[in-house]
């Protein structure tokens, strides 16, 4: 803190007891002083990095993932390409009976 206000009426040494103003500025400081951005904290930095793990562990299950998770996409849209394939082939005969040629 900074100097201690003393009495000057009598020139005793004991403190004089500040107004609350002047303590709420001296409080309003210090937090002002002691205060620490979270977002710079090394433990804030390293939740939102992310780190290689060379486990071979690790490794194997984001393989399995990988393969799982694009193995039913291609079969999802291998199945829509087949009937999208069928429906095309199938109104195009209907077109091609259909028509009359003069």
């Amino acid at each position: 803190m900074d100097e201690i206000d003393y009495c000057t009426n009598c020139n005793c040494h004991f403190p004089v007891a500040k107004s609350p103003e002047s303590v709420q500025q001296e409080v309003k400081e210090a937090q002002k002083e002691l205060k620490v951005e979270t977002k710079e904290m090394s433990q804030q930095v390293r939740k939102k990095t992310s780190v290689p793990d060379q486990r071979l562990s690790s490794q194997a299950v984001g393989l399995i993932c990988v393969v799982t998770l694009s193995s039913i996409f291609t079969v999802v849209i291998a199945c829509d390409a087949c009937r999208l394939l069928h429906y095309l082939l199938h109104s195009r005969n209907k077109h091609l009976k259909n028509a009359t040629f003069f």
